[in-house]
């Protein structure tokens, strides 16, 4: 008993020194308050603004990386392309990295908390350090860069072809396109004819990619493909939800090590928010008796990418997606941390009810300041443990490709989205060469995300 109550008495303070460390602010929503405040600013295209705000320190977004991802972004359109170029190669190598780690990740985050761990990006935006960064190469002019960041793109893609989710399949078409006519641009033909080739494959029917002219190039013009991006893709919220637990449930994770606590919280995971069978409370003298439910705090994606057009690429299923695939780890983890809770607080009452059989001594006080000790390690955890919603949430939320022909030089490109004129500003065409232009549309943020701002700022 007494080598028990150690134990987790160390668990429980090592959880919240590390807890402690969580520096990032969040509304009552989850929201991050600092990635609210940047696309604020980008939807009213003040990007210097935003680039003043990701110039913030890390603690302000949660984790080093996901600042330089911000960074990155808002300096790519506010013109500082040193900065964003930079900021995106370092990005991608800190992120490959972290993929390798966050295999290994496991029983051991459930002590810390979620959102007291270094920040791993999804598969699907690391798909866009790369994107951004041939971007960026490409208005700095530097066909070189470019060309390595449709390299390193195009071998996400791959590792993503080989596990073929369903719900990124257009997404990867979108990208797979882009790539191809990245490589085009840079003169990487051989890749770009493999990248068209996948894109199709992974388009299949859908009518995302746009027809290719089969009329051969002259020297008088050449091609545009423009990637008109729009909205925001999401951002993750907070949510709170219950699990129940039965004696055996409380029990086990009351006298288990670590790993065997981390296998029975995967159980439990998949009890969240569902109500115990009747079979499963026979035994006591009501229905409710030996069940104890244990609420945990989890984040959720929600979509922010607005209406979609005929012809638009929903990226917002995609992120959801390679999203949701974690989710079950992630509840587990909270699960996990709540019985660590549990633990504490059933220690702390039982070393309380022991200390009250004790004689007024030294040992009696040293037993009533361990059993307070616990309880407070129990509740304290309850307040400060919360869901991770850091997210590269400045991401667009569905993009249009489109391909078009025209004499070279520069000049003013205007494009027809969806009846509408779009004017690009001046575009250089080079003769029977490609040219990718990257535009984004800003539109006002939705009203819910206006309403949540103003009910936390």
């Amino acid at each position: 008993m007494r080598r028990a109550v150690g134990l987790l008495l160390v668990t429980l303070a090592t959880t919240g020194c590390v807890r402690g460390r969580v520096a990032w602010q969040a509304g009552p929503d989850g929201v991050l308050l600092h990635d609210r405040a940047i696309r604020t600013a980008l939807a009213a295209q003040q990007f210097g603004s935003a680039f003043q705000l990701a110039q913030q320190p890390r603690t302000a977004v949660g984790d080093g990386l996901l600042a330089t991802m911000h960074r990155g972004l808002t300096a790519y359109y506010a013109g500082d392309l040193a900065t964003s170029t930079n900021a995106f190669a370092l990005a991608h190598l800190v992120a490959d990295d972290r993929y390798t780690k966050s295999l290994r990740r496991g029983a051991s985050a459930m002590l810390s908390g979620d959102a007291a761990l270094a920040y791993d990006p999804t598969p699907a935006e690391r798909w866009f350090i790369p994107l951004y960064g041939a971007f960026s190469f490409l208005r700095a002019n530097d066909r070189e860069g470019a060309g390595v960041e449709a390299r390193r793109l195009a071998g996400l893609l791959q590792r993503a072809d080989e596990r073929d989710d369903a719900s990124t399949r257009s997404t990867r078409a979108a990208l797979r396109y882009i790539n191809g006519a990245l490589f085009e641009q840079v003169g990487e033909f051989t890749d770009a004819e493999v990248a068209y080739r996948n894109a199709a494959l992974l388009a299949g029917d859908a009518r995302i990619l746009p027809l290719a002219d089969s009329t051969p190039l002259d020297s008088l013009h050449g091609e545009v493909v423009v990637v008109l991006e729009r909205g925001f893709a999401g951002h993750l919220e907070e949510r709170g939800g219950d699990v129940w637990l039965d004696d055996s449930d409380v029990r086990f994770l009351r006298t288990a090590n670590t790993d065997q606590r981390w296998e029975r919280a995967n159980v439990l995971g998949g009890r969240l928010d569902q109500r115990p069978s009747r079979r499963t409370r026979l035994g006591g003298d009501d229905d409710d008796a030996g069940i104890q439910f244990l609420a945990v705090r989890y984040p959720v994606f929600v979509s922010d990418r607005g209406t979609l057009g005929s012809k638009d690429v929903d990226l917002a299923d995609a992120f959801r997606a390679e999203w949701e695939r974690e989710q079950p780890a992630r509840v587990a983890r909270a699960v996990a941390r709540g019985a660590l809770r549990l633990a504490a607080l059933h220690a702390g009452k039982n070393v309380l009810d022991d200390a009250s059989d004790e004689k007024k001594n030294g040992k009696k006080v040293a037993k009533a300041a361990l059993g307070v000790s616990l309880l407070g390690l129990g509740f304290s955890g309850a307040v400060v443990d919360r869901a991770d919603t850091r997210s590269w949430s400045l991401l667009p939320g569905r993009i249009t490709l489109q391909r078009v022909r025209v004499p070279v030089g520069t000049a003013p490109l205007i494009i027809e989205v969806d009846g509408t004129s779009l004017d690009l500003g001046p575009v250089t065409v080079r003769p029977r060469g490609v040219t990718v232009v990257q535009h984004r549309q800003w539109t006002p943020l939705s009203p819910a995300w206006r309403a949540t701002r103003r009910g936390t700022d």
